[in-house]
């Protein structure tokens, strides 16, 4: 809700991170940003950036172009999942 703003952005992630969710897919400049600020903090959660540059242990790049997007997203979301143990 509101603007599409970084500050905006961060406690809606910190509310996916209460409620406990595994897998966080970030598309767009607000949520790419929050992504790339806070992710360190919940090492726990895995994290698929749609276009972002940030890569790190927990955050996984999906690029824009070459293979389809939903391809290789669905391909993270379902190895994320089974990587966690939950279903």
């Amino acid at each position: 809700m509101g603007p599409q703003t970084t500050a905006a952005a961060l406690p809606f992630l910190a509310s996916l991170v209460q409620r406990e969710c595994n897998v966080i897919i970030a598309v767009g400049r607000a949520p790419l940003a929050a992504v790339s600020q806070d992710a360190a903090r919940y090492q726990a959660v895995r994290f698929v950036a749609v276009g972002g540059q940030l890569s790190t242990r927990n955050v996984t790049v999906v690029s824009t172009t070459g293979a389809p997007i939903r391809t290789a997203v669905d391909r993270l979301v379902t190895s994320a999942v089974q990587a966690s143990g939950t279903s």
